[in-house]
């Protein structure tokens, strides 16, 4: 490859080696001990973002968690991780983005495409290679693209020459002509003549009487019917996992049906094959799963029914798994936590138990949104829903389907994709009859996405629709229009009413007193009165109340502490800023300390505001550290506070 190149992407049709040539590139690479990092893109949508939040968390070692990113969009997370990889003379994979390719262009989108175009901008030390089948170009010196091809007539001779056999070059020719030189084919073609399993000669025969239905087809056709029932139960078991699993787990899985030495022995035989994909993860045994044509040739002999026992028994071992894990399963809980989850709530849409994967939905949908795993949490919702009748959607629980299909419209909306989340608000339209309390559901999930893209008037609309249904028919629900109403309100001028909403029954005097502090209220509460009282010039008492949702925030773990830190801090600065500078650049630099790790475009807001102070900043405050900004900011919050810290 070359030395030159931040960015090699590998492509071909599948089969043709690209991973296991990247694999080879890393093997002889880690030799010397070289960081390098694997994610696999394939068959999976919206997790680019999933992808990128474990990276940051591996290569600051925790110090940077997901959690810290919920609610971020991509863009964000891409400058973030781009940034950090700056200093890192490593390999970044990411295999199998075909997802993100535009075919007709031969060019990326969306956030694999500003992924890429930032790693070009960048001075970084790392590598980054791709994996894809259609082509990718980009006109770029640091960009190389390798196109890898079928094998030749004399590449297909020799491979059967590794495999220890001697053929005819009849057949050798034969076998070219039949697979265009594919590197998957040929090779299943030799293990099946090295194993003994077929002669070559009558499978060849049997691939040409078939090809009218495909090459592939027929090929994995014959080729499963040379197996043994053993290995084909095997197999069987691995085309209905979700991810790659480990030897010691998938002995688990089949426990039932093959013992440990039957397992063994079949799996050592279809690996043997070339049937089963090696996964090696850092510091982690080897795991294995089918190759992708493979899975789903398997797949498709059967029915749902037929496939039902064996991703039953797979559920059971996640069951079990997660039996264990379910007392510590909390918002802090890690993603290796967390995809036993996912796991199960995949099978069991494969299976057809929507009921069920709701259910798992629901219990893992906290710990995945608080972790930053938002994307993972949109893409099995999205699975499952469009799964869902619905005009049968009255089979679920409707509370639970209410709750989750609420969180996915709101979570789309955060991400940015208005349009993805106006198709789903569309469809739970479909399941409401009439104004009742799940109509208010559906002007409240609205509402909140037309305020998330600055369509005020919009936001506005379907909240008051919802606050008047409720309120004129006396509704006994839980769904309440209100807050998103107050936040549109807020943002388009309506100050005063909004400031009404967020008082929640308390007093302005009491709010904006210097002097006391309601600790349940949060710092969430003085922070949106804080808002509007900002908005309306009142720069006092909105100083007041930053300060008290700056002290209450600096005590509070969920998710979303660090940006709202950042945001108080951020408008202390901005009131500050014409009374003493000093103090402005002080909470300028922390907003920006707080903001480089979770959101680089509101760092670089902070980082606007340093430079325009620092003029007239002293310059022994210039001269420090972050961890004494952090200091000097705790410092300045307790010194100003004259409420009880109680």
């Amino acid at each position: 490859m070359s030395p030159t190149a931040k960015i090699v992407v590998v492509t071909g049709i599948g089969g043709q080696g690209k991973s296991t040539l990247v694999a080879k590139f890393l093997e002889e690479r880690t030799r010397a001990s070289e960081f390098w990092d694997w994610r696999d893109c394939k068959e999976e949508s919206n997790t680019l973002h999933t992808h990128l939040v474990r990276i940051i968390e591996r290569i600051t070692n925790g110090r940077r968690r997901a959690s810290e990113l919920a609610g971020e969009q991509i863009d964000s997370v891409i400058k973030l991780f781009v940034t950090l990889s700056l200093p890192i003379r490593g390999v970044f994979v990411f295999d199998n983005i075909d997802q993100y390719v535009d075919v007709y262009k031969s060019t990326t989108v969306d956030s694999m495409h500003y992924l890429i175009d930032s790693i070009l901008k960048s001075p970084t030390n790392a590598r980054f290679i791709f994996t894809a089948r259609p082509k990718i170009a980009y006109d770029d010196a640091a960009f190389l693209h390798l196109e890898l091809h079928g094998l030749s007539a004399e590449e297909t001779g020799l491979l059967f020459t590794k495999r220890g056999l001697s053929i005819d070059q009849r057949c050798v020719d034969e076998v070219h002509e039949l697979t265009q030189g594919h590197p998957l084919w040929t090779s299943l073609i030799a293990m099946q003549v090295f194993t003994n399993r077929v002669k070559l000669e009558d499978l060849l025969a049997r691939v040409r009487a078939g090809k009218e239905a495909g090459l592939p087809e027929a090929m994995l056709f014959e080729i499963w019917k040379s197996l043994s029932p053993k290995h084909q139960k095997l197999l069987r078991y691995l085309a209905e996992l979700v991810r790659p699993e480990t030897e010691a787990q998938i002995s688990r899985i089949v426990e039932n049906e093959l013992n440990y030495n039957q397992f063994s022995k079949a799996m050592r035989q279809l690996r043997s094959l070339d049937l089963v994909v090696i996964k090696s993860p850092s510091n982690a045994p080897d795991t294995f799963e089918l190759h992708p044509l493979l899975r789903e040739f398997v797949r498709r002999q059967f029915t749902k029914s037929e496939r039902s026992h064996y991703i039953s028994a797979i559920l059971v071992f996640f069951e079990q798994v997660i039996v264990k894990l379910r007392p510590a399963l909390a918002e802090s809980s890690s993603f290796d936590v967390l995809q036993n989850w996912t796991a199960k709530i995949e099978l069991l849409i494969n299976s057809g138990d929507l009921g069920a994967a709701l259910v798992s939905l629901e219990e893992a949908k906290r710990p995945l949104l608080a972790n930053g795993y938002s994307e993972e949490f949109v893409r099995l919702a999205s699975a499952l829903f469009a799964n869902v009748d619905p005009n049968e959607s009255s089979s679920l629980d409707q509370k639970t389907h209410d709750d989750v299909f609420s969180d996915l419209v709101e979570v789309l909306s955060q991400l940015g994709r208005f349009s993805d989340a106006d198709t789903f608000a569309d469809r739970f339209e479909q399941t409401v009859s009439g104004a009742t309390a799940r109509y208010v559901a559906l002007c409240d999930m609205r509402a909140y996405s037309f305020w998330s893209r600055d369509a005020m008037a919009l936001a506005k609309e379907w909240a008051r629709r919802g606050v008047e249904i409720k309120l004129q028919g006396n509704l006994d629900t839980r769904h309440d229009c209100g807050h998103n109403l107050a936040l549109a309100q807020r943002d388009s001028g309506e100050v005063d009413a909004a400031l009404q909403y967020f008082l929640r029954g308390a007093t302005l005097e009491d709010v904006i007193s210097v002097d006391s502090i309601d600790m349940g209220r949060g710092g969430a509460f003085y922070g949106n009165i804080a808002r509007c009282l900002f908005l309306t010039g009142e720069l006092d008492s909105a100083s007041t109340c930053l300060t008290k949702s700056a002290w209450l925030l600096e005590k509070e773990t969920d998710g979303l502490r660090l940006l709202n830190q950042g945001w108080a801090a951020q408008w202390l600065g901005e009131i500050w800023e014409s009374k003493d500078p000093d103090i402005a650049y002080l909470m300028f630099r922390r907003a920006n300390s707080k903001w480089e790790t979770v959101s680089p475009p509101r760092a670089a807001f902070a980082k606007a505001a340093i430079e325009r102070i620092e003029p007239l900043t002293s310059d022994s405050l210039i001269k420090c550290e972050d961890w004494q900004i952090d200091r000097k900011y705790i410092d300045w919050l307790e010194a100003s506070r004259k409420f009880p810290d109680r």
